[in-house]
């Protein structure tokens, strides 16, 4: 791999960056949360945040396919050389980026959340209680503290629209109509997640798609 293919992710932290986002992305592909090249996943590194791009398969991600954006301009500090487009959920990551002052958001496509859009068809929210994995959930940022299991969390939904890239305003003020969610979920489609660091991200998704599965096994609904 030639540096002009990299460009900025040559080294340093951009390039860490670029190579968690990789890992992570075969991480979420091996779970089921994501499939193809459907999902996505952008880690912050100070001003700039690294971006997977749409149209390439999740397990297959390498560094020359990433994107490299700066949080203050919203300008591309890095395209990959082949002919890839930006993944249409950037709009979303910036909302929990400015919103939340996010260190990474991911983004799962999980038949968890799906089932769970019709679970609650006429709630603005998803709610549970009494799960020991609430303990690992954030009161939507780990600076706040974690919920107990007898707290009942609220994890909000958006409808789904035929563009992406067209949820950032639902998303934004959902984020920001629920301060202490770590997550929302996008109805028959799948979830938005961030964290205060990259493993946190990483962690906040496990554990709210771990109390996904359990919520809906303890209803005895079969996915």
């Amino acid at each position: 791999m030639k540096s002009s293919e990299l460009g900025c992710l040559e080294s340093g932290d951009l390039r860490i960056s670029g190579e968690l986002i990789c890992k992570i992305c075969q991480d979420l592909y091996n779970s089921g949360w994501v499939t193809g090249t459907g999902g996505g996943i952008t880690i912050r590194s100070g001003d700039a945040i690294v971006i997977a791009p749409s149209g390439v398969q999740k397990e297959r991600m390498q560094l020359e396919h990433l994107f490299v954006m700066s949080l203050k301009t919203r300008e591309y500090l890095h395209k990959p050389l082949q002919a890839l487009k930006p993944s249409q959920c950037t709009p979303l990551f910036l909302a929990a980026y400015t919103c939340r002052d996010a260190y990474a958001c991911i983004h799962t496509h999980s038949q968890e959340a799906i089932l769970l859009s019709e679970v609650f068809p006429n709630s603005d929210y998803f709610s549970a209680s009494g799960f020991e994995v609430l303990r690992h959930i954030p009161r939507g940022s780990k600076r706040n503290g974690f919920y107990s299991v007898t707290d009942a969390v609220k994890i909000p939904f958006i409808n789904n629209t035929a563009h992406e890239s067209d949820l950032h305003d639902s998303l934004k003020a959902a984020i920001l109509a629920y301060p202490e969610a770590c997550a929302v979920i996008v109805r028959d489609h799948g979830i938005y997640c961030w964290g205060d660091t990259w493993q946190d991200t990483k962690m906040n998704t496990e554990a709210v798609e771990y109390l996904f599965q359990a919520y809906l096994r303890s209803r005895k609904i079969e996915y």
